[in-house]
């Protein structure tokens, strides 16, 4: 059985349940099929987020969640990110992640015993930790990257750094979509380095049904953070000139321009059509597929977009930006991709999408094909067999 310990760079907890929850469904995934699973669950608190004045620090911990081992631990950053422009700071700051990582991993293997490989996810921050604990104990260790803030420029030339050596420093590196990796190896110093695909997979509670809704409402749904990135505000303006009354979008998530959006909808007179959720529990989702006809997706950028996966699973064409991950997603007869803050386009695919018939069964079907729990399971132990065999 071979022992495998995953560090996210998010992992869910108190205040987020939701947070990563695609790292504990795969995990737990794995464990199904017979591997030994682990996770480090380290939160750093750092400016400008409020949670480095009035974020709890924490003591390692541990946690018996489900199948999964989980170790704990919360701890405020000395050296503030405001200050990370100064090269000493910036590397007292890494020291400081890294001890806590290596502290975790010392009370993780006195009580489940030595991992034989560690998978960070994310170079920043969980990707750093990983590198310093398969370094000191000469252990494989692949890194998957989730996130483009590095190849986009949103983190800063140190962390971009820091990026370009957890790679190098990794025995096989990953990403979940080409778009991902066409990024990261088109802005980073990547050279030699081979990035292999391997998506998010689709929980097996995602399965096709038809739309619940019986009377002549065509029901749209979105569902992310309420953030500047997922372009909701392109999709209200749109939604607006559809003109449509026997339309109804649901807008399922919370975040900072929650009350902006609320108040955009009221502007545009549309608020009577526009159901805003807030956070749902993730049991909930598959029900909120189930009573929409549509999956809608205006964001700017996205690495893979697992709710899109999620939507198609259930049977649902979607209408997606073409943002990155989305456009690997979305074959023939799935939906549309269309440019990103494009309204006429949104308008003008809402249209064809109401008026065309669409094969829910096949979407669902080829969604399972491609990103079923048993794919992606079989493809990553492939992975892990490689990395244990090759050492």
């Amino acid at each position: 059985m071979i022992h495998i310990l995953l560090i996210p760079s998010w992992y869910s907890h108190s205040k987020a349940p939701l947070l990563g929850s695609f790292y504990r469904e795969q995990a737990e995934a794995l464990t199904e099929r017979g591997f030994k699973v682990g996770i480090i669950a380290a939160r750093f608190f750092d400016l400008p987020s409020k949670d480095w004045l009035h974020g709890e620090n924490q003591k390692i911990t541990h946690y018996v969640e489900g199948p999964l081992n989980v170790v704990r631990a919360a701890q405020r950053l000395y050296q503030p990110g405001p200050f990370h422009r100064i090269p000493f700071i910036y590397n007292a700051s890494i020291r400081q992640r890294q001890k806590l990582g290596l502290k975790m991993f010392d009370s993780y293997v006195e009580k489940h015993g030595l991992p034989d490989i560690i998978h960070g996810h994310s170079a920043l921050w969980g990707g750093v930790l990983a590198s310093a604990i398969a370094s000191k104990h000469n252990l494989p260790f692949i890194m998957t990257e989730h996130a483009s803030v590095v190849p986009r420029g949103i983190a800063g030339p140190r962390e971009r750094k820091t990026a370009e050596q957890t790679y190098h420093a990794a025995s096989k590196n990953c990403a979940l979509s080409p778009s991902l990796v066409v990024d990261l190896t088109t802005t980073l110093d990547l050279d030699n380095i081979d990035f292999e695909v391997t998506p998010h997979m689709v929980d097996e509670k995602f399965v096709y049904s038809p739309p619940s809704s019986s009377d002549e409402t065509f029901n749209w749904l979105s569902v992310s953070n309420l953030v500047d990135d997922k372009g909701h505000d392109t999709l209200l303006r749109a939604f607006s000139k559809l003109n449509d009354k026997k339309s109804k979008l649901t807008i399922v998530g919370d975040g900072p321009l929650m009350a902006s959006l609320l108040s955009l909808s009221k502007s545009l007179d549309i608020e009577d059509q526009v159901v805003f959720t807030g956070i749902i529990s993730r049991n909930e989702i598959p029900n909120i597929f189930t009573n929409s006809h549509a999956f809608i997706h205006p964001s700017r950028y996205e690495t893979q977009g697992i709710v899109i996966i999620e939507a198609l699973a259930t049977g649902r064409p979607v209408i997606s930006t073409k943002c990155g991950g989305p456009n690997d997603v979305i074959k023939e007869g799935d939906g549309y991709l269309i440019p990103i803050d494009d309204e006429q386009a949104i308008v003008d695919s809402m249209k064809n999408m109401m008026k065309n018939k669409w094969d829910s069964e096949s979407i669902s079907e080829r969604c399972i094909q491609r990103f079923g729990k048993s794919v992606i399971i079989d493809q990553l132990e492939e992975l892990y067999n490689s990395i244990t065999n090759h050492n």
